[in-house]
């Protein structure tokens, strides 16, 4: 489905439906969208779903990671390390140890805040979330011990 741009006027806020079919048109989420001149737009532009990435080894989670999920597919532990560089408020990760190796998340010099200092996955299939909550924090929740 395609909008006709020149139907919304310049300097007026489309209406609801007209959002839903721009979204449509562009393809959110998708790198290759075409562009419109004189298109703008007020916040971002969310994917509709998560992007999930495997991992078999230890890493460094970077800017890059914001709202993924990582997949553990490490049959040994592994530990995935807080970036070094402080994140944006609202920054999130989710974990889910796949295989059979847990996986430990490591401060890298920020606050990590959990319920009992647990920072590693209970066991194959647990889950956990990585969310920073203010300045080199971040709150870890889930499936931990």
């Amino acid at each position: 489905m395609a909008i006709d741009l020149g139907d919304i006027p310049t300097g007026t806020e489309p209406t609801t439906a007209e959002k839903l079919q721009i979204r449509k048109a562009i393809g959110v989420g998708q790198t290759d969208a075409p562009t419109f001149a004189g298109l703008s737009v007020t916040g971002p532009i969310k994917p509709e779903r998560a992007t999930m990435v495997d991992k078999a080894a230890s890493f460094t989670l970077a800017a890059v990671d914001a709202g993924t999920i990582i997949n553990s597919t490490s049959a040994t532990a592994i530990t995935i390390t807080l970036p070094a560089t402080d994140m944006p408020a609202g920054y999130n990760v989710m974990v889910i140890q796949s295989g059979a190796g847990a996986v430990t998340i490591a401060a890298g010099g920020n606050t990590l805040q959990s319920f009992g200092g647990a920072s590693a996955t209970a066991g194959q299939h647990a889950a956990c979330s990585i969310v920073r909550t203010a300045a080199s924090a971040y709150n870890l929740s889930g499936n931990l011990v």
